[in-house]
């Protein structure tokens, strides 16, 4: 009997392929599971949630706050201990700078209750015979000894077995940064919109407890949304923000909105036991300010405010040679006032106020509106031989002047330039066209002689 080879292989090959498959979710499986080591025991200790800390290879316990001891075993067990103490080894000599006993056998039991506290949270614990939670805390000695932290010992010991984890007591720090929170942005005016941010700002939890993220302004709080306000942020980890303004129909000027960023640690982490206050006084996070800067007026202009009124004007313009340009500016607020206009290396043809054009544009008498906005437009063309020149506005308002300019940079125009080039493309189709008709000749020729040939 003679064994088809190929066919050998290709049964191998799916046999090797599904195993590979198995092998891969079963893996990835494991991974989705809660690991259970060798000693058949898993312990997580966390102050929210399922989020550890860990550190130079100890996991990490925050001093003087509630956290969580969770733990999962592979069988069922009745009993279940823990001890926590300083150092290596359990002290001879215990007390609440070294040493906290806690025990669960079908009631949760404090084993040190130093000072009449029990330094346990029984109404949260939780167990069902393989996972047991224990919420406990311990005083917040390392703050009166000045020390960020020191190497302890976990100690779980439960029917038939026991362990040991090494510990990092941290004393608790509170932190938070922030950045990109300033923002600048800008609004046509009298136009009712939604403004976005043009990019978004971070805070970023550097202490070791969890904080609670709180945004507030001094002005206009319920047109300003903040994305992310109200998280809580976890030690080590960040939030992005971003900011959306309902700007109601603003006058021109700028509108400055202060913001206060804030970091406060949830006050259901900090026992308080049976007294009035709680049991640790954390320093309080200082408060990061934000800043908001709204300008309300033409895009291309500088906002000029003297006292109620505001006055827009484009800083610089760029204008060619043999070229008219008009400029225009803008007044808004209450009250009259005058303006005088004044030109260098530019020739003044027109100006124009709300569209009536004036024959003395160096005496502008004006009277302002807070609820509209007055437009001055100003015609001019450049002087030959210069490169630069200016439109200056002179305000005079009450006892009050003030002078302004718009700077003229003069280009050389390049019109001639690219005429001559134009034309000189023009010149030189005709030889091609002549090339490509001399070409389709040719072709029509061939395929006729050809045809010709075959009969």
């Amino acid at each position: 009997m003679v064994v088809d080879t190929r066919w050998v292989v290709r049964i191998r090959a799916r046999r090797a392929f599904v195993t590979v498959a198995i092998l891969s979710i079963v893996a990835i499986n494991l991974s989705l599971c809660r690991s259970i080591n060798e000693d058949g025991i898993d312990v997580r200790i966390s102050i929210l949630g399922d989020k550890e800390i860990e550190k130079d290879g100890r996991k990490v316990f925050v001093a003087g706050v509630w956290n969580w001891i969770n733990i999962t075993l592979e069988e069922r067990v009745e009993r279940i201990g823990l001890e926590l103490y300083r150092g290596d080894t359990k002290p001879s000599i215990r007390s609440e700078q070294n040493y906290y006993a806690w025990e669960y056998d079908s009631e949760w039991k404090t084993l040190t209750p130093y000072n009449g506290r029990d330094y346990l949270d029984e109404k949260n614990c939780t167990a069902d015979g393989r996972n047991f939670s224990f919420r406990v805390t311990v005083e917040d000695f390392l703050s009166s000894l000045n020390l960020s932290y020191e190497n302890w010992t976990l100690s779980i010991s439960y029917d038939g077995g026991e362990t040991t984890l090494p510990i990092r007591m941290e004393q608790p720090i509170t932190g938070l940064g922030v950045s990109g929170a300033d923002f600048n942005l800008r609004v046509e005016p009298f136009q009712a919109t939604v403004i976005y941010g043009d990019h978004t700002f971070q805070t970023i939890n550097k202490g070791n407890l969890p904080i609670l993220i709180n945004i507030s302004y001094d002005r206009y709080q319920d047109r300003i949304t903040t994305s992310n306000t109200g998280r809580i942020i976890y030690p080590g980890e960040s939030l992005e923000h971003s900011i959306e303004i309902r700007a109601p129909s603003w006058r021109p000027g700028i509108v400055e909105i202060r913001g206060s960023i804030e970091g406060t640690v949830p006050d259901f982490l900090i026992p308080v036991f049976n007294e009035t206050q709680p049991t640790i006084r954390l320093q309080p996070i200082p408060v990061t300010p934000s800043f908001i800067r709204i300008y309300v007026g033409h895009a291309g202009c500088v906002i000029r405010e003297i006292k109620n009124i505001t006055f827009q004007h484009p800083e610089s313009i760029e204008i060619f040679l043999n070229e008219t340009k008009v400029i225009s500016s803008y007044l808004c607020g209450e009250g009259d006032l005058t303006v005088s206009l004044e030109v260098r290396n530019l020739s003044l043809i027109h100006v124009w106020v709300d569209d009536n054009e004036i024959d003395n544009p160096e005496n502008i008498t004006i009277i302002l509106s807070p609820d509209r906005e007055t437009e001055i437009k100003v015609e001019i063309k450049p002087i030959q031989n210069h490169t630069e020149g200016y439109l200056a506005y002179t305000i005079r308002y009450g006892e009050e002047t003030h002078r302004y300019v718009t700077r003229v940079i003069i280009k050389e125009w390049k019109g001639n330039v690219q005429e001559t080039t134009q034309e000189g493309k023009q010149e030189n189709i005709f030889p091609k066209i002549l090339l490509i008709i001399a070409l389709l000749i040719f072709i029509v020729y061939l395929s006729f002689s050809l045809v010709r040939g075959r009969r």
